[in-house]
């Protein structure tokens, strides 16, 4: 059963997904025709470690309640590998209105230095914006922050922002 199972992971290329050692576990009794897949493997899985795959943005709290003619802080915590390739990049700050229309808010374009001894190392830095004080209740909606590399964009899950009447 064992070998079929075997032969099934290697017929479908199929991997598990988990931490590279379970991988490397896993996969120890195949025989030596496997080398050069192994290669492959241990390559991107060193990638993905040293070479910076590490990227995400987060966005904190979940829900904010504002009152009317107050400012609201959007929150954008983005973590990208220290590498030139990636220390500049843009944020977009937009919302999604009770019309489900994106509307732009801002977006700054960011340079970032590699401090000595950073390279190659994963970096979280956090930005926010203050919005402009809402003047109506229609401002309710989730509000965004998206982050552009070059060739790689990622959106945070948003900020559900309620606004109430004095």
């Amino acid at each position: 059963m064992l070998a079929e199972a075997q032969e099934d992971l290697v017929k479908y290329n199929l991997f598990l997904p988990s931490g590279s050692s379970y991988l490397v576990a896993f996969l120890q009794p195949f025989d030596l025709t496997m080398g050069s897949n192994l290669k492959v493997i241990f390559v991107f899985l060193w990638l993905l470690h040293y070479g910076g795959g590490d990227f995400s943005v987060q966005q904190k709290p979940v829900i904010q309640v504002a009152l009317l003619k107050e400012k609201v802080s959007i929150p954008c915590e983005v973590t990208f590998p220290y590498t030139m390739k990636y220390t500049r990049f843009t944020i977009f700050y937009y919302w999604i209105n009770a019309q489900d229309q994106e509307v732009a808010i801002y977006n700054k374009k960011e340079q970032v230095d590699i401090p000595p001894g950073k390279e190659n190392k994963t970096a979280i830095r956090s930005y926010s914006h203050e919005t402009k004080p809402l003047e109506s209740t229609s401002s309710t909606g989730t509000y965004y922050c998206k982050v552009q590399w070059d060739g790689i964009q990622i959106k945070g899950k948003g900020v559900f922002v309620l606004v109430r009447g004095k």
